[in-house]
């Protein structure tokens, strides 16, 4: 499924804000879930010497971690695109708007 189609996906899906915001903080926690995996993996490839026959398999999982982050990133990616298109991450920014307290005067 194309970014497109997902977003076109996730705006239509008949959920509550509360679920939809829900699914996005879901996307976010796969995302860092993956970015972490990419990283290991990454070491891992990094401690492979060149001519190792284990080269072939970390090299592979390396692509597939990346697969992986790039695709959560995606949905990620969609479910903001979908709470951005109803204003329910409008409402939130809103919501989680505070203002900074005043800095006090200096003395004299």
């Amino acid at each position: 499924m194309t970014l497109d189609e997902q977003i076109q996906a996730f705006s239509a899906t008949p959920l509550t804000p509360t679920e939809r915001l829900e699914a996005f903080i879901d996307a976010l926690n796969e995302h860092r879930y993956r970015v972490g995996i990419s990283q290991l993996v990454g070491q891992r490839w990094n401690e492979t010497k060149a001519g190792d026959e284990r080269a072939v398999v970390t090299g592979q999982m390396v692509d597939a971690a990346v697969e992986a982050e790039c695709l959560a990133q995606d949905k990620v990616t969609a479910w903001a695109m979908a709470l951005h298109g109803d204003g329910t991450l409008e409402h939130c920014m809103g919501f989680l708007d505070v203002s900074p307290p005043e800095a006090p005067s200096p003395a004299v």
